[in-house]
């Protein structure tokens, strides 16, 4: 083939393809001038200095374009990712400009004030993540015309107001987050579709009861409730929750029993409902919670016996059923945890010591073990083995009775030992 054929096969390629990629010669100017005036509220000078280097803004820092159905037009700014960059200012009415934006995230930084009304021309945006910010004010406008949001990001500022509008803006959102702010009262029990994969409410002013919706939430993997004032009892409608894998529900004023249809949470691996006033005896069946990593059930008024079934559990790393009311013995199927590594059951009524540490011996990954305020008069087993990998053994506010035994010298990773007020003598050498 002659050089004059490949040059001149060279030259149509090249026209092919000016002519089939997209020219963005420069960002659509209305955008162009949005940007120019949102940054113009901020202080930081990288951000500044690298955004003046050119007019396009559609290849700046943090900025995605696109067009519709690639014609030659200008770019759409579509995304605006600033995360961390350490931005401080308010957030200007221009954003309300960039109104093809389908994802904003200015999280981490230290943006304050309140949301411009503006916010609610952005009705093509789906991701929305301003976290970890100081923002302040009521929300309720300036999302109002936030129809197509999927995941909504807005924990750790100090937005307020009561929140009863959320179910019926963001009834078909993906990811709610709103933890750490300052809302109040009730929440819209419309914030229960089933199309919620995560939702986030805890640390704000939540009260009154739960609503039996969240019931519907069927595809549901993260539910965080915690560090509000919901009251009464936790609505028992969980058995459509097969996917939940988190359920957080801390520090609330929760009362009666357990929600039992629990025990139909297959997928579940965190629960926590410490710092409530549930009463009554352990009704879950753990035969089908065989995921669960963690349970944190203390600082309750639970009563009764530890349930057997809890031995199932045989991927469970925490337990902590502290400050209840249980008592007995340890279930003998403990010393099938082999993942077992924090163990809480101080403040109760637990007996038979010496039982309770053979059942405990072939968890090998045991390391914080706490067992204060048990096991009243009883004798401290002198000889004993195992225990290699604890760091921390808290057994005071016993009345134990004996010699320090000599095998705790043995525990070559201990680092926190209680022994305080029990009746114990000697000095535990060797």
């Amino acid at each position: 083939m002659s050089s004059l054929t490949v040059t001149f096969l060279t030259w149509v390629f090249l026209v092919w393809f000016a002519c089939s990629v997209p020219r963005f010669e420069a960002c659509d100017h209305t955008d162009f001038v949005a940007l120019k005036q949102l940054f113009s509220n901020y202080t930081n000078e990288k951000i500044i200095v690298a955004w003046a280097d050119t007019a396009n803004c559609c290849i700046w820092d943090g900025v995605t374009c696109k067009t519709d159905n690639n014609t030659p037009a200008a770019g759409r700014v579509s995304k605006l990712i600033l995360r961390n960059k350490g931005l401080r200012g308010a957030i200007s009415h221009s954003i309300g400009q960039l109104d093809r934006l389908e994802a904003l995230d200015l999280s981490g930084n230290h943006l304050e004030g309140e949301l411009p009304i503006e916010f609610s021309f952005l009705q093509h945006l789906a991701f929305l993540d301003i976290s970890q910010n100081k923002l302040s004010g009521s929300t309720l406008v300036a999302f109002s015309g936030l129809r197509n949001i999927q995941s909504l990001n807005i924990s750790s500022n100090l937005f307020n107001g009561p929140a009863l509008d959320f179910g019926i803006l963001f009834e078909n959102m993906v990811v709610f987050n709103v933890s750490n702010n300052l809302f109040t009262e009730l929440i819209n029990p419309h914030i229960c579709s089933s199309s919620k994969i995560r939702l986030s409410i805890s640390a704000n002013d939540f009260s009154g009861k739960l609503s039996e919706a969240v019931g519907q939430l069927s595809n549901l993997k993260t539910l965080v409730i915690s560090s509000n004032r919901f009251s009464g009892p936790f609505p028992d409608v969980l058995h459509k929750l097969t996917k939940l894998k988190q359920l957080v529900a801390h520090s609330n004023s929760f009362t009666g029993l357990l929600p039992a249809s629990l025990s139909q949470c297959s997928m579940l691996q965190v629960l926590d409902l410490k710092n409530n006033s549930f009463e009554g005896n352990i009704n879950l069946d753990f035969t089908g919670l065989t995921n669960l990593n963690e349970l944190h059930l203390a600082s309750n008024y639970l009563n009764g016996t530890i349930p057997t079934s809890l031995c199932s559990c045989n991927k469970l790393k925490i337990l902590n059923l502290a400050r209840n009311e249980l008592i007995g013995e340890f279930p003998y199927g403990f010393r099938n945890l082999s993942s077992l590594s924090i163990l809480a059951l101080s403040n109760m009524s637990l007996m038979n010591f010496s039982g309770a540490l053979n059942t405990l011996k072939p968890c090998k990954n045991l390391s914080v073990l706490i067992l204060s305020t048990n096991f009243h008069g009883e004798e401290i087993p002198r000889n004993f083995s195992g225990f290699d990998n604890l760091k921390v053994l808290a057994l005071g506010n016993s009345a134990l009775h004996g010699e320090i035994p000599t095998w705790l010298l043995n525990c070559g990773k201990l680092e926190v030992l209680d022994l305080s007020w029990n009746r114990l003598s000697g000095h535990g050498t060797a």
